[in-house]
Parts: structure tokens; sequence; C-alpha cells
């Protein structure tokens, strides 16, 4: 199957889940589950990549990789049948953005995570989210509007929004990521065109363009779940 539309078709169906049914399983990894919108939108191929990954593979009982990309095997003999999750997932320490640069530097040396939080000042908040692959997962409060879409879009991200944020991901095109755009950190789709790396904005408003990037580099963590307190409406 060449498609990520035909990929997850066949994934659900071989679950015997409806794309309702699939929307509401996925709440065991993502608060507010993966719409039957986003779902149905996949499965006819309008939408080409999502950030709900993670959270599908994990419902779906099949291989991530397999599912976005098409690579390796769809049900590998270590399915999450087969894994105990704790009950509990641990607390994420929730960042300042000021704070940022220190904490990823930090990380890359690959010192204890307790002794890199006693150095900057956190608060330790709830994971909203597919369990986590990185024990470096930190929490970031969204400001200002730059990922507001003029439409509806599964994508969106609001002012006062939580993002939880994976430094140890790989970005794959449409998904939204943590990027560092000379000094500053911001948080913007990725899209790869084939030849171009580029940071976009959702939101249409010239004040806001899409950013070119050298490489991969610049990127510095994929978002890997979001907290809302109240949804938004368009």
């Amino acid at each position: 199957m060449s498609t990520l539309a035909e990929r997850l078709k066949q994934a659900r169906l071989n679950m015997k889940l409806t794309q309702e049914e699939l929307c509401e399983k996925s709440k065991q990894y993502i608060k507010k589950g993966v719409s039957q919108q986003l779902i149905a939108k996949i499965e006819t191929g309008e939408t080409k990549q999502t950030s709900f990954i993670v959270p599908l593979a994990k419902t779906l009982n099949c291989d991530a990789e397999w599912l976005q990309f098409g690579k390796g095997e769809a049900y590998p003999i270590s399915t999450l049948e087969n894994i105990s999750l704790p009950q509990a997932l641990p607390k994420t320490p929730l960042l300042e953005w000021k704070n940022i640069d220190q904490y990823l530097k930090a990380c890359l040396n690959d010192r204890p995570l307790n002794e890199i939080l006693t150095e900057i000042p956190h608060t330790l908040v709830d994971y909203m989210g597919a369990p986590p692959a990185s024990k470096y997962l930190i929490a970031l409060i969204v400001g200002g509007n730059a990922m507001e879409p003029k439409e509806a879009n599964p994508d969106a991200l609001y002012h006062g929004d939580r993002v939880y944020i994976d430094p140890t991901a790989i970005p794959s095109s449409y998904t939204t990521v943590l990027a560092q755009v000379g000094k500053d950190y911001v948080l913007r789709q990725f899209v790869h065109d084939g030849t171009r790396l580029l940071l976009k904005p959702l939101n249409p408003d010239q004040d806001y363009k899409s950013i070119q990037i050298p490489d991969i580099s610049a990127i510095k963590g994929v978002v890997v779940g979001v907290y809302r307190e109240k949804q938004k409406r368009i």
C-alpha cells in the first residue's frame, strides 16, 4: 500500500473499527482523541500528513513508521498488546520560553534529567498525549497566534495551549515542530517541499511568513501532544 490513506484504512479495517470507534479508542493515548473528521480526510487522501501518527498507530496496534512511510512491517512481533504500559505517566516539566536554550543544551550533553531541572525553573504538569519516547519531554505554553488558522485545522495551536515537545523525535513533513530561528524559538509546521525545508505558520496573515531553514538541525523538537482548556471554535 503506497499511501497513508490506504494504510490507515486497511489498519482500521483489520481492527474491525469504524472511523468513529477509532476516534473514541484513540482517547486513551491523546486527550481528545484523533477526530473522526481528520481520520476521514486522511483516508480520502485530502490530508497527506498528520502529527497524530503515533496515537493512531498505537490505537491500531501497528508500526508507526509503517503507517506514516510504508517502511518495515505493519505488525511487528512486539505490538501494543504485548507491551505493559504504566498506569500513570510521569509529570512533565513546564518551562518558560526563555529557558528553552539552556534546557536543550543540557539535554545534548545527556545529563541526568533531575540534575538539569535543579538548575532550570519549571513547574511539573500532567502529560497529555501518547506515551512519550523521551525522558527529556517538555511542555510549553503557546504565545501569539502564528499557528491559528482562519479555517478549521486539526494541527491548530492557540494562544494559551499547552504543548508537549519531544526533543529527540525525528520530524517528518507536516508535523508541528519547535525550531530555532536566530536566537528565537518558534512553533511552526515543518514542510519539506522537495527542494526546500520550510517552517510554515498556519495563520495566513501577512505578519507571518514561511521561513526557509538550511537544514534540519534548526528543528529542536516535535510536538507530540496538546492540552487545551476549552475547545476553540473558528
